[in-house]
Formats: C-alpha cells, sequence, structure tokens
C-alpha cells in the first residue's frame, strides 16, 4: 500500500509539471518526463519484490522423550514381578494443552503459544509413548496392552494430562517447565480404583523453546520413574 501511495503521488507530480509545461522548455522538458517515466518504473518493480510472493518461514518441530528410555528392559525381562496384566489408557487433556502448539506464560492468567515452534506430535501420544515403554520396560506385568482393542486385564492405568507449560513469569531465574498429571490404578475385577496420584512437578529452563523441550523430557524421565515405583508399590499391596 505504501508503494501504490508513493506511485499515485509520483503521478499527481508528473501532472502538475506537464500542467506547466510552458515554464519547461525543449530538451529540458524530455529530460524531466523520462526523469518521471523512469521513477515510476523502479517504484512498480520496487512494489513487486515487497508485495509479491514471499518466503513463509517454517516451524520448528519438537519432541518429548524419556531420557531413561534406552536402559529400559524392552522385550527383555528374565521374570517378571507379577502374573498380573494392565492396560495404559490413552490419556486425555486439559484444553488448550491437547493440540500441536507449544504454550508459555510471561504473565499470571495470560496463556501464549509459540508462533514458529510447535510439537511434532499432540502431548497426549509423546506421554502416552513415555508411558507404555516405562511399563513394559519394569518387568511388573505379564502383559502390557496399550492399543485401541479392549482387551481383558487385571488393571488399567488412567492418565489425565492437565499442564504441559513454559513458565516465564518474573526474572530468567523463575523461568520453568511445568507438568501436571493425574493418575489413577484400576482393578478391573473388581471394578474398584486401587490408588490415585499427582505428579505436579516443575523444572528451572531458560527462556527458549529448545530449553523448555529439555527440561519437559526430564521431567517426563520423572514421572516415568516415579510412575513404576506407584505401580509397583499398589500391585503387590492389592489383593486381586
Amino acid at each position: 500500500m505504501i508503494c501504490y501511495a508513493l506511485l499515485i503521488i509520483i503521478q499527481l507530480y508528473s501532472y502538475v509539471v506537464l500542467c506547466r509545461r510552458k515554464l519547461v522548455q525543449g530538451s529540458n522538458f524530455m529530460r524531466l518526463k523520462q526523469v518521471i517515466l523512469v521513477c515510476s518504473i523502479v517504484g512498480l518493480v520496487g512494489c513487486g519484490s515487497i508485495l509479491g510472493p514471499q518466503k513463509k518461514r517454517g516451524s520448528q518441530l519438537y519432541q518429548i522423550v524419556d531420557n531413561n528410555a534406552d536402559s529400559l528392559q524392552l522385550g527383555k525381562c528374565a521374570n517378571v514381578n507379577t502374573g498380573k496384566s494392565i492396560y495404559v489408557s490413552t490419556p486425555d487433556i486439559a484444553a488448550p494443552y491437547g493440540d500441536y502448539k507449544m504454550y508459555y506464560m510471561t504473565e499470571s492468567y495470560v496463556v501464549s503459544s509459540y508462533a514458529y515452534s510447535q510439537w511434532a506430535t499432540p502431548v497426549i501420544d509423546m506421554i502416552k509413548q513415555a508411558e507404555l515403554q516405562s511399563v513394559v520396560g519394569s518387568c511388573l506385568f505379564k502383559s502390557v496392552s496399550g492399543g485401541n482393542t479392549v482387551v481383558s486385564v487385571d488393571y488399567r492405568l488412567i492418565t489425565s494430562i492437565r499442564m504441559v507449560r513454559h513458565e516465564m513469569i518474573g526474572g530468567s531465574t523463575n523461568y520453568k517447565a511445568h507438568i501436571i498429571i493425574f493418575n489413577e490404578l484400576v482393578d478391573v475385577k473388581k471394578a474398584d480404583i486401587v490408588n490415585s496420584f499427582i505428579f505436579d512437578e516443575t523444572k528451572s529452563t531458560d527462556g527458549t523453546p529448545l530449553g523448555f523441550v529439555k527440561s519437559s523430557s526430564e521431567l517426563t524421565s520423572d514421572y516415568d520413574a516415579v510412575l513404576v515405583k506407584w505401580l509397583d508399590q499398589h500391585i503387590k499391596s492389592s489383593k486381586v
């Protein structure tokens, strides 16, 4: 719009000059018309480069991982601690954290999302994958299921993700990743809730999306470790 406004001004100026052409005679008048024509062409080219197609900045994709996943005994359990089975349900998640956006806070009660950084997959998928790996690798159960097919099992793990957020309120020393996850262990045969717990932890980080992802991955590792210990405690104490 600014470019075209300048062109209009140039054309109006040209009109005024041409209307007063008697004040400019011969070669001087022709030179003036050439200058006006060149300015108009240059202006059009400039506007075309500014208003034409622009290269769109791509989004950076990030993933939360359990940093302890490589040490798990996936498929290598020599002895299973119990003869029980468990179904790991797909978590539900509180709004607005269920999409691909990465959310942060720089002031109380105001939640924003990064413009050029987002999750590679929704948080639900990343947390469930970490849970499944940890439960399978714990060797607590003879079988672990996490698919869409409902199967007959002894226990059901229910997960609700309440928050995965980058909090940058106050000075940089207060920047942190914050994760809240609620769990219930259900005895399927008794149709009874064995126990429940809330993982509500923070970890210091910097003010960048990458720093947030690294701290969130560390929190996820901590969560998975606590989850396994909690399952071990209540599976052993439960009389099935």
